[in-house]
């Protein structure tokens, strides 16, 4: 009758049904004075104190559901004993009471599950638990929220035996990023600054023209037609001195 339904979110409801049979099989009415009902068992509650590891809180028990005898439903409410159904723990759901023709059934596991415990990995929201890819690279939670999209990983991210998740040699090819252009400046750059930043100044100050007077430098536009920065200059004796661009 056991069976394991799997790992859940804290405040979820659970369904199940299981059928009663007689002796040969066929499918037999849960029946008994006083009525029988579930009790859910919480983690290895038989080491300790069993009034203690036990509830009926948000249990329902249906018998023979739509008029199939012997067909029986239940659900447990986790969100109406939080302090009990609790994350990181095994439960067992258990009838108590009840005869099968004529047969006493109390005591049978009529299910188990956990919540957020066996799982490696589960979505912090309740019902999120589908991931998806779109023709647009998106990656999707659920059929309505994008989360963020990948554009290109040219080397993949590994698993190895050191890291506790992930760890992640490349993503981006080297020669994608020198393939870039790298636009001519119009003033000096500033601290902090970008690789490309710096990559376009000094490409600058080593080709284009350079304009000096007794007292300034100038570096010009490749075209020569405007100034993208200039430097004071100071001469004395044995020592000239240039000034920070601006």
């Amino acid at each position: 009758m056991s069976s394991y339904l799997g790992d859940y979110q804290a405040g979820c409801t659970l369904f199940d049904v299981f059928t009663t049979t007689d002796t040969s099989g066929r499918p037999t009415g849960l029946a008994g004075s006083p009525s029988p009902f579930l009790v859910v068992y919480k983690d290895a509650w038989f080491d300790g104190d069993a009034t203690t590891g036990c509830t009926v809180a948000g249990v329902v028990l249906a018998l023979n559901c739509n008029g199939l005898t012997g067909v029986n439903a239940w659900s447990v409410n986790t969100n109406l004993s939080p302090s009990f159904y609790s994350c990181g723990h095994q439960y067992q759901v258990l009838l108590r009471g009840g005869c099968v023709d004529s047969i006493c059934v109390s005591g049978y596991v009529v299910g188990r599950f956990s919540l957020n415990k066996d799982s490696s990995l589960k979505p912090l929201i309740h019902g999120r638990n589908r991931v998806s890819v779109t023709a647009a690279n998106e990656i999707l939670a659920d059929p309505c929220s994008a989360i963020f999209s990948v554009q290109k990983l040219i080397d993949r991210p590994i698993v190895d035996a050191c890291s506790a998740i992930f760890s992640v040699q490349r993503i981006v090819d080297p020669d994608t990023i020198l393939d870039k252009a790298i636009v001519q400046p119009t003033a000096v750059f500033s601290w902090p600054t970008s690789l490309r930043g710096i990559l376009g100044w000094l490409g600058a100050l080593s080709s284009n023209c350079l304009r000096q007077t007794a007292i300034l430098q100038t570096l010009r536009a490749r075209d020569d037609l405007s100034s993208i920065a200039t430097a004071d200059l100071t001469c004395e004796a044995s020592t000239v001195h240039r000034g920070s661009f601006t």
